[in-house]
């Protein structure tokens, strides 16, 4: 009988001890989660300026072009301004760009905190019942 008491007290507690590790994979599974998804932000945004830099580069091989040909400044000015105008085009493109990944990542960040939060409660819920289980026990009401 005393032998079975043990037995079922030490697989309560092996149980506990199981569903903490269970908790603290979620934890590193969503940091891991996180910073595969900056990471892949941060490629995928690499990714997007090349191509939109491979997308002018057409136009700029045709105004520098234009440039050595260029018989007066106002032509030289007028192409530069052309220039100046793509590279502003692009900028706000690129500004676009991050925007949109910025509220992908918060977005991911606040499901992810979201799910830590839980996690945290049903911690807080599971020692806070092995702490009155073992007060409990201690005082012989168990």
């Amino acid at each position: 009988m005393v032998k079975n008491t043990l037995n079922k007290k030490s697989e309560k507690k092996n149980l506990k001890l199981h569903q903490l590790d269970i908790y603290k994979d979620i934890v590193q599974t969503g940091m891991n989660n996180l910073s595969n998804y900056d990471m892949q932000i941060i490629d995928d945004n690499a990714e997007y300026l090349e191509k939109l830099y491979k997308a002018n580069q057409p136009a700029y091989d045709i105004l520098f072009e234009n440039m050595k040909n260029a018989d007066s400044p106002e032509e030289r000015a007028d192409i530069r301004k052309t220039i100046i105008e793509i590279q502003r085009n692009s900028c706000s493109k690129d500004t676009e760009n991050k925007e949109f990944y910025s509220k992908c990542q918060e977005s991911h960040t606040d499901n992810i905190f979201q799910i830590f939060k839980c996690v945290s409660y049903v911690l807080t819920v599971v020692v806070r019942e092995a702490l009155i289980y073992k007060l409990l026990s201690k005082k012989g009401y168990i």
